[in-house]
């Protein structure tokens, strides 16, 4: 009787482990939202330049525009043909918007009435909403160069 109750803790200790992984590999998803651009004193601002500075933050950092329609990007970013997400960005001359679209291989779905993903999705979007305000605050003068390698 012990050898058995012995494997059956083994077990569950087993499957408590393997349930620690996985949920190790999750994580609320956290768009950046909205996020309000700094227009410097005397600068003009337009749809036209917050675009620009989102295309830009994204070729910088592995993303290719797949939608472009005024005020409205889409985004894609493949990490080595093994993980992709799409978002879809609004802007206007002041701000922008990040929000998921979909995704392959990046364990998205609900936990407990919370949508989870990889966390490394919520590193790669505010990565591209970081360097977009960056882009823009530079005034499109920094020139993007493709991602040699995406950030994990």
């Amino acid at each position: 009787m012990t050898m058995i109750a012995a494997r059956k803790l083994m077990l569950g200790l087993a499957l408590a482990a393997v349930a620690a992984t996985a949920a190790a590999r999750e994580a609320p998803l956290k768009d950046p939202g909205k996020v309000e651009l700094v227009i410097a004193s005397g600068q003009a601002s337009s749809p036209a330049k917050v675009r620009q500075a989102l295309v830009q933050a994204g070729l910088s950092r592995g993303w290719t525009v797949v939608g472009d329609e005024p005020g409205r990007l889409k985004l894609n970013f493949n990490k080595g043909n093994k993980h992709h997400v799409t978002v879809n960005v609004s802007y206007d001359e002041r701000s922008f918007d990040i929000r998921y679209a979909d995704s392959y291989n990046l364990k998205y779905g609900q936990r407990d009435g919370t949508v989870v993903i990889h966390p490394s999705y919520n590193v790669w979007v505010n990565a591209l909403a970081g360097s977009a305000r960056m882009f823009y605050e530079q005034g499109g003068l920094a020139v993007a160069q493709p991602a040699a390698s995406a950030p994990n």
